[in-house]
């Protein structure tokens, strides 16, 4: 038969135990799991940049990349359309004002020109055939005033006797009126011819200066013609070196075709790109310092371009003193422009992505071995350098690299 067991009480006792053991454990271990999960991230001491803050006179700089470029360029293009029939010389060479660069042809210009002159003496053979005749009517004019005048002359002493006579009474009076209205008449036939001529004259000259006029019209059309088939050979315009040819023989042009580029040497300035955002504090005679590679070229702000393009503002700096060695056109450089200088401020080396006059969290070292986030008001910026307005003090240590993948923390160890 069934004997009925009876539950010994220790042994429930122990059960219970090993549960609160359990329960025990498990809180540990989670407690464990969540103290893991918030220490702070361990980050490797070289693989960041530390900045002491200073106090002192804090430099605002820009800064920029960019060329060397030839103070002073000319740009050759085609006076015409035409056809690249030779070309004499080669980018590199020194050149003068008058060296041919290259020939172009255009039949169509040439007979233009032949023509213009063709008109030019045409017009200059009726010119002389108008002189002659306009000639020989003044002196046929003349040579009847002439005649006419010995006619009157004569009517006039043959008055005057008749006169003698007619007081003396040897003449008639009929007789004597007659005489003297013939040399009235004659009289005022002369003053009638004279005017004539004077008329003819003046006319003669209209007719002459109308027909100069034109012939030196047409005369400087046949210059301007003959001008662009000159043109049609090429000439460098200026004393220096020959950059770039852009044509080839056998190469068609149309009228204002870029053809070469001719520098001035030794003359050169640097052209900068400044980001748009910090080129609004740049003014013309700023002091800047020029990094060719191979030396640092002082200057000064030249011009400013008025307009951004492609988020960059251009600058031309003017260089004073030598070039260093190496120096050419198209050279790249980096520049630096001295904006102004502030006098006893807190500043430290600029964090990645500070913008001036805002509010920035920072890592602030603590001892060696650790830093916490603080928040440090930024005043005004430079290329390399920040002004602290408020949250740090003199002689504090900051990390200015990028620190974006542990922005979800507000404490690190260094290690």
């Amino acid at each position: 038969m069934d004997i009925p067991r009876t539950k010994n009480k220790r042994s429930r006792g122990r059960h219970l135990l090993w549960g609160l053991v359990a329960v025990g454990t498990a809180v540990a271990l989670t407690t464990s799991l969540r103290t893991l999960r918030a220490a702070a991230p361990e980050v490797d001491r070289a693989a960041i940049w530390i900045e002491s803050v200073k106090r002192g006179r804090l430099a605002l700089e820009v800064q920029g990349n960019g060329t060397l470029v030839p103070e002073q360029v000319l740009w050759i293009t085609s006076p015409n359309a035409g056809r690249i029939d030779q070309v004499l010389v080669l980018p590199g060479a020194a050149v003068k004002a008058d060296t041919v660069i290259v020939k172009l042809s255009n039949p169509q210009i040439e007979m233009q020109a032949l023509e213009a002159e063709r008109t030019v003496i045409g017009t200059r053979a009726q010119l002389a055939n108008l002189e002659a005749s306009l000639t020989a009517q003044r002196l046929g004019q003349e040579a009847a005033i002439g005649s006419l005048h010995s006619d009157w002359a004569e009517a006039q002493r043959r008055a005057q006797a008749d006169a003698e006579l007619a007081r003396g009474g040897f003449l008639s009076a009929l007789e004597r009126a007659y005489t003297q209205e013939r040399a009235a008449g004659l009289e005022k036939r002369l003053a009638l011819e004279g005017k004539r001529l004077e008329a003819h004259t003046r006319g003669e000259r209209a007719q002459l200066a109308a027909q100069h006029s034109q012939a030196e019209q047409l005369a400087t059309v046949a210059r301007f013609r003959r001008r662009e088939v000159e043109m049609l050979t090429v000439r460098a315009g200026m004393d220096g070196i020959l950059q770039a040819v852009l044509v080839q023989p056998g190469q068609s042009l149309g009228s204002g075709a870029t053809i070469a580029k001719v520098a001035v040497p030794g003359r050169l300035k640097a052209e900068l790109r400044v980001a748009e955002d910090q080129a609004k504090d740049l003014q013309i005679g700023q002091a800047a310092s020029i990094d060719t590679h191979n030396g640092i070229i002082s200057g000064q702000v030249s011009r400013i371009d008025p307009a951004a393009l492609g988020g960059s503002v251009t600058v031309d700096v003017k260089l004073d003193g030598a070039l260093p060695a190496g120096a050419r056109p198209d050279l790249s450089v980096d520049g630096t422009i001295e904006l102004r200088r502030l006098d006893n401020v807190l500043y430290a080396g600029r964090p990645v992505s500070a913008r001036a006059q805002t509010t920035l969290s920072l890592f602030k070292l603590e001892g060696s071995d650790w830093a916490v986030r603080a928040k440090v008001r930024l005043g005004h910026s430079s290329a390399k350098t920040v002004e602290i307005l408020d949250g740090l003090v003199e002689h504090d240590r900051i990390v200015i690299s990028d620190m974006s993948q542990w922005a979800h923390v507000d404490r690190i160890r260094l290690r």
